[in-house]
């Protein structure tokens, strides 16, 4: 029996992304992830993915990678510095070597630039500016690790695994002038989704777009056990036929359903079910795959 909870480098990109642009930074440069690194590829897919759902995507080239060198990431950006109004780096060590660079260069932070790292580093907090970053909140997963055992215990042997995510701790410091976190309905307060510069594309408030991103968003979150729910559902099975055929109760049934319900931003099972008819592949296919 195999159970844990921990973080989520996507969630925490995801984080910073959503923090920076509800801030009105939505200028966002990615700076010092090196190509070789797992870490870095994941973070990256996630800043961009995240960007574009949040209606200020990250073009290509605002991506600085290196091979070799940090250097190779950290001159060409400084170069392109004053396109952007906030930079993004895969963790606090390239973040405090960018802060070098900025202050060689006469950049302002935050003035100029709003900065982030990741990985809660303690020189974080002495450096000038101190670094805002994104730690791992061990309190939590303590708390959810135990959470986690007493739900086994009561329902072994039904259920013999489970990986819990919790979110990271969002650490706020100068290097982002203190700008307090907003809730996620700013988001709600956003007019326009269409891309800065080009008011007529309407390419992320299309609906088709969109249901395709909430669609890639659900499937994305669901582990094995989900998707098994998910096809069960679109099967059009009871919850009561699925707690059987799974060895899980009905509660747990709908504890899963109401998740991916959320995941899929829709509210009842009717909007699930026509969502995904609507923009997937025969979900009896799937199931025979």
């Amino acid at each position: 029996m195999i159970s844990c909870a921990t973080s989520s480098r996507r969630t925490d990109m995801e984080r910073l992304v959503y923090y920076l642009i509800s801030q009105g930074r939505r200028r966002i440069a990615l700076v010092g992830f090196w190509r070789g690194s797992i870490n870095d590829t994941i973070f990256y897919h996630a800043a961009m993915g995240a960007a574009t759902r949040y209606c200020a995507p990250i073009p290509e080239h605002a991506a600085y990678f290196w091979n070799n060198q940090l250097t190779e990431s950290l001159v060409p950006f400084i170069q392109n510095s004053s396109q952007f109004d906030a930079a993004i780096c895969p963790n606090d060590t390239v973040a405090l070597c960018l802060v070098r660079f900025c202050r060689q260069n006469k950049i302002a932070i935050p003035g100029d630039l709003y900065l982030t790292g990741i990985s809660n580093m303690e020189i974080g907090r002495y450096c000038d500016p101190s670094l805002t970053t994104l730690g791992m909140d061990f309190h939590s997963i303590g708390c959810e690790t135990l959470n986690v055992w007493h739900y086994i215990q009561d329902h072994l042997p039904r259920q013999t695994s489970i990986k819990v995510l919790v979110p990271g701790k969002l650490i706020i410091r100068a290097s982002t002038d203190f700008k307090p976190e907003l809730p996620y309905t700013f988001l709600n307060n956003i007019p326009n989704c269409a891309p800065e510069g080009n008011p007529d594309n309407q390419f992320f408030t299309d609906q088709l777009i969109n249901a395709l991103i909430r669609v890639e968003n659900c499937l994305h979150q669901c582990d094995e056990l989900d998707q098994k729910i998910l096809v069960g559902m679109m099967q059009g099975k009871s919850y009561e036929s699925l707690a059987e055929a799974l060895f899980l109760s009905v509660s747990a049934i709908r504890y899963r359903r109401n998740r991916i319900f959320k995941n899929a931003d829709v509210k009842t099972r009717a909007a699930f079910e026509e969502l995904m008819r609507e923009n997937i592949s025969s979900a009896k296919q799937q199931s025979d795959d």
